[in-house]
């Protein structure tokens, strides 16, 4: 969200000097943005701060925590291994801290990220599950054995770690992330037609 913001020149809302002169236009237009991007519960909560920067430092509070809990688990080196429920966010977590993966997909999209992370990107192994979708204890010691000493799970090891190379020089200043989503979001910013010019 803050990358979407700043490209829009909306940032400046949320971190400006305590003593800078506020643009209501431009917070108004932020805290629109910003609720669009929560959850309702979450709305009526912070739904009565005036600006966007009294927004953003509510939800920084709720969140920030929470978030690097589950980073700082992932960024500990004694961290062999992580099983996931292959949701997005998830796996671009686990992937930025190099950190080899079990898939244990649940619904909908998982099930197809699953099957990217295993087959094409070398990044997991699977979980096997019953039709439906129970694990036995079995399976899991199975699995995370095979993840931590078998030669399979040496090179799902060796990949995460090639991963993170690759994650950090995609998020780093320049890199394809920033720069591909800089290019969505400029794609849309309105156009103008001079018409009979």
């Amino acid at each position: 969200m803050e990358t979407v913001m700043d490209v829009q020149g909306l940032w400046e809302s949320v971190e400006s000097p305590a003593n800078a002169v506020l643009d209501e236009k431009k917070n108004k237009t932020a805290r629109s943005f910003i609720f669009q991007a929560i959850p309702e519960d979450v709305l009526l909560q912070v739904a009565k701060k005036k600006t966007a920067k009294e927004i953003w430092k509510s939800l920084k509070t709720r969140y920030v925590g929470a978030n690097r809990v589950q980073k700082a688990r992932l960024h500990t080196v004694t961290v062999g291994g992580y099983v996931t429920h292959c949701g997005w966010n998830s796996v671009l977590e686990a992937t930025c801290a190099g950190v080899p993966m079990i898939g244990w997909s649940l619904i909908v999209d998982q099930k197809l990220n699953k099957i990217m992370m295993v087959e094409e990107m070398e990044l997991a192994l699977p979980m096997d599950q019953s039709e439906d979708r129970k694990v036995t204890a079995a399976e899991v010691e199975k699995r995370v054995r095979q993840l931590m000493e078998s030669e399979e799970g040496k090179v799902v090891r060796e990949m995460a770690k090639a991963r993170k190379v690759d994650a950090a020089r995609a998020l780093s200043e320049g890199g394809s992330s920033r720069v591909e989503l800089k290019r969505l979001v400029e794609s849309w910013q309105p156009t103008t037609t001079l018409i009979g010019i």
